[in-house]
């Protein structure tokens, strides 16, 4: 018997991953937007190559039935350093209230704006 949300193809099983448009209940950091960019801002510390870059970067990544967060992919052009900084405290964040679709828990693809000032 195959998961309600995993395609089954010969020996291979994929998680399907879906996007906001496709969910009925959207996925939120547990405590809530705001604490959520409070806790970023003060667990991001600038790279010292790139302290003078200012400007909105986007950073796509998964978030999995368990609310964990998975598979980071830094959208818009940043400075390398700046990427992998973002990523390390998002990978230390807390976790989110995942998605649903059709009532059920799913894995779910979210695009997050942050502001580099």
């Amino acid at each position: 018997m195959v998961a309600p949300n995993t395609i089954e193809t010969g020996s291979f099983k994929y998680h399907v991953v879906y996007h906001s448009t496709d969910l009925d209940v959207l996925p939120v950091p547990e405590s809530g937007m705001k604490k959520f960019y409070d806790f970023f801002s003060k667990n991001y510390v600038a790279p010292n190559k790139t302290e003078k870059f200012k400007g909105k970067i986007f950073i796509l990544f998964v978030i999995e039935e368990d609310g964990s967060l998975s598979n980071f992919n830094i959208v818009k052009n940043t400075p390398k350093a700046i990427g992998e900084e973002v990523i390390r405290v998002l990978k230390t964040s807390p976790n989110w209230i995942p998605g649903k679709r059709n009532n059920a828990i799913v894995r779910s693809s979210y695009t997050l704006p942050i502001t580099i000032i």
